[in-house]
């Protein structure tokens, strides 16, 4: 199974006892591999072979370890696994409508509960008893059988609130059509307890993850890079900050990094790229 393919890796996953990684690769059979290892010597604990890839959103954002043990969207599309970080099999499985192909937004301190949306639009919240997932689920809220959610940006969470796409992408679209519309998207704010929809409203398609910075989120869109301010964690109309950006392909998988009360991207088409930084107005 090893080789000398190019390999994509997850991020680490780690206790404190063990580390976990997750490998796959495009050049391989459809199959992805787990590998835990002891985080005080580096041996083995464990390994176990997987159906799917792990790497369709770009690595990032899972498995994730928590006291429970291991939480992975499993990436044969099934759904969403707990695992044990003791011997890698699987403890609980939650069956899901669609591949959860986006990482996972974890509660505060990055525990649980988390939350996580699948292809078809359904946000799900997560919890665990022991090593029993407790999930509840908003399908109708804004899924479609016959749409997609339009990337694999994650949820944010914010001020008890939970903001995401709505599944607004027709399943055949191709999305570099001339037709094809990107800032016709729609953005939904659950409560984060109940799952109860308080607010839908359109907006330009969310590409990335977005990132809060003060009183307000950022996120980068296929025009560049957009803003909408926070009031009680539901945000207004989306602003276009910077239209330069100059990307043609989807760029969520491009994670903004915030730090300091500033936030970074690197951003510009293929032949040149740039670093930006978005401060306070008052800052150069």
């Amino acid at each position: 199974y090893f080789s000398d393919a190019p390999w994509r890796c997850t991020g680490l996953a780690m206790d404190s006892t063990a580390i976990v990684v997750g490998y796959s690769s495009y050049q391989l059979q459809n199959m992805s591999l787990l590998a835990c290892v002891e985080a005080s010597t580096g041996a083995v604990r464990w390994t176990r072979q997987l159906e799917g890839r792990l790497d369709t959103a770009g690595g990032l954002g899972y498995p994730v370890a928590v006291d429970a043990g291991l939480l992975l969207p499993m990436p044969d599309g099934s759904g969403f696994g707990l695992l044990s970080m003791q011997t890698g099999e699987t403890l609980d499985f939650l069956e899901t409508d669609s591949l959860v192909y986006m990482g996972l937004t974890m509660s505060d301190g990055s525990g649980l509960p988390c939350f996580f949306q699948s292809k078809l639009g359904t946000l799900y919240r997560v919890d665990a008893e022991g090593s029993v997932l407790v999930a509840t689920s908003a399908q109708d809220a804004c899924t479609d059988s016959a749409k997609r959610v339009p990337s694999g940006a994650r949820p944010l969470l914010a001020d008890g609130h939970v903001i995401m796409n709505a599944a607004t992408q027709d399943e055949d679209a191709k999305r570099f059509d001339g037709d094809y519309n990107p800032s016709a998207g729609e953005c939904v704010v659950f409560d984060a307890e109940t799952l109860v929809v308080l607010e839908r409203h359109d907006a330009p398609e969310i590409e990335s993850t977005p990132v809060r910075v003060g009183e307000g989120m950022y996120y980068l869109g296929r025009a560049g890079i957009y803003y909408a301010a926070l009031e009680g964690g539901v945000p207004g109309e989306p602003e276009l900050v910077i239209d330069a950006e100059g990307r043609d392909r989807d760029v969520w998988e491009q994670q903004l990094l915030a730090a300091d009360g500033m936030l970074y991207f690197v951003g510009g088409p293929y032949g040149e790229r740039w670093l930006y930084a978005i401060g306070p107005a008052d800052d150069a």
